[in-house]
C-alpha cells in the first residue's frame, strides 16, 4: 500500500490515491481478503460443529454466520452494494446529496458493524474460549472505526471547505483521507483473516488430537 501512495507523490501522472479509488487495485486487495475471512469462517464452523448441522442455539453457529457476513462484505465492496442503496435513498427521497444526507453510506455500514457485534456479543461463550483471538478482534473493531471516521470526514465537504476555504486543499485533504480510510480498512481485514487462521490452525489440531484420542481408545 505504502508503494502505491509512495508512486502517487513522485509521479505527477498519477494521483496520491490512484490505486484506492473504487474498482481500483485496494478494492480487489480488500474483495479478496474479506473473502478469505469468509472462508476461514466456514472452515472454523465445520471443524467445530464437528458434522453437526446448523443450529443457532449452538456456540460454533457463530463461524457460519461471520463466513455468510465477510461472503457480503465482499460482495458489497465489490458491486458497491450500499453506495447503490445511499444513490438509491436519495432518488426516493427526491433529494441532492448534501453534508447530512450524503452519510446514508456510513449509516448503512454502522449497520453492518452492529449486526457484527451483535453476533459477537450473543455468542460470546464461544469466543471465551479463545481468548488469544481478542487481540485480532480488537485490532480490527480499531481499525473500523477509524475506517468510518475518516470516511465521514472525507464526505463533509463543505465543512473541509469552510475549514480551509482553498479547494485545491479541500480536494488534497480528501484525496489524503480517503488513501488513510483505505489503509484502516485493508489492515483490519488483515487482522480479521490473521485471526481466524490462527483460530482455524488451533481448532483443526485440536480435532485431529482428539480423534487419534478416540481412535487409540477404540
Amino acid at each position: 500500500m505504502m508503494a502505491t501512495v509512495l508512486a502517487g507523490v513522485l509521479f505527477d501522472s498519477l494521483r496520491i490515491g490512484w490505486a484506492f479509488g473504487e474498482g481500483d487495485l485496494m478494492t480487489w486487495t480488500s474483495v479478496f481478503l474479506l473473502f478469505i475471512a469468509s472462508y476461514l469462517s466456514h472452515k472454523i464452523w465445520h471443524v467445530r460443529s464437528a458434522g453437526r448441522p446448523f443450529s443457532k442455539l449452538e456456540g460454533h453457529a457463530l463461524w457460519r454466520l461471520l463466513g455468510y457476513g465477510f461472503c457480503f462484505l465482499a460482495l458489497d465492496d465489490l458491486f458497491r452494494i450500499h453506495e447503490t442503496t445511499d444513490n438509491t435513498l436519495h432518488k426516493i427521497a427526491g433529494v441532492k446529496p448534501s453534508d447530512l444526507t450524503d452519510h446514508f453510506d456510513d449509516a448503512i455500514i454502522a449497520m453492518y458493524g452492529i449486526v457484527g457485534l451483535y453476533w459477537l456479543i450473543k455468542y460470546r461463550r464461544e469466543l471465551f474460549q479463545y481468548l488469544n483471538l481478542w487481540r485480532y478482534l480488537l485490532g480490527a473493531a480499531l481499525c473500523t472505526i477509524a475506517t468510518v471516521m475518516f470516511d465521514f470526514v472525507s464526505s463533509s465537504k463543505s465543512v473541509l471547505m469552510e475549514v480551509l476555504r482553498d479547494p485545491e486543499h479541500v480536494q488534497l485533504t480528501i484525496a489524503i483521507t480517503d488513501v488513510v480510510e483505505e489503509f484502516f480498512k485493508i489492515y483490519a481485514e488483515v487482522f480479521f483473516v490473521g485471526g481466524f487462521l490462527a483460530l482455524f490452525t488451533r481448532v483443526s489440531i485440536k480435532a485431529h488430537q482428539r480423534a487419534t484420542t478416540q481412535g487409540a481408545a477404540a
